[in-house]
């Protein structure tokens, strides 16, 4: 990230332009905050944008965050996050953790994948499924029935080794 932190506009988009030629995207991410106070939403989208940043395979990452609007006693906010990740997969593991209300894809205009790189983003898409299925029903199970759940996770995580090994060796 330091590469582009003293870099101008149009630097910047040389450098977008030269990481999506070898596999990067670049996309805009939109977000909203809502709370009961003007520095609760603000703080909470800073603070959101600035975790963002740390995520495996984001290469860039800058949000501008509209001033909060009061309606009624709650107060909202917007954010446009301009993020570049490594690959399809990075941004794609963002979506799933962060909720954007939308997203764009800047560039390129097409993306191409290779096979494994297809099945790594279904994987991936289906771990993060997982681990939210995961947790919540983690809170709700108890005692045997949580037990059993927790071995049944085992066992497929086991057998999900063995055949991407098989599938290795082929």
């Amino acid at each position: 990230m330091e590469k582009f932190e003293k870099a101008s506009e149009q630097d910047l988009e040389r450098l977008f332009d030269e990481a999506c030629k070898k596999g990067a995207v670049l996309a805009l991410y939109h977000f909203d905050a809502h709370g009961s106070s003007k520095d609760e939403v603000s703080g909470v989208m800073v603070d959101f944008v600035g975790r963002m940043t740390n995520e495996r395979g984001i290469l860039y990452c800058k949000g501008e965050i509209e001033p909060p609007l009061e309606k009624e006693g709650k107060w909202s906010t917007i954010a446009e996050v301009k993020v570049l990740g490594n690959n399809l997969s990075s941004l794609l593991n963002l979506a799933f953790k962060y909720s954007p209300i939308a997203v764009e894809i800047v560039k390129p205009r097409e993306i191409m994948l290779k096979m494994d790189e297809a099945q790594s983003l279904i994987l991936d898409a289906s771990a993060t499924a997982q681990e939210y299925a995961q947790y919540v029903l983690e809170k709700t199970m108890t005692g045997d029935e949580l037990r059993r759940f927790q071995e049944r996770m085992k066992w497929r995580a086991e057998r999900g080794k063995e055949i991407l090994k098989k599938a290795q060796e082929e």
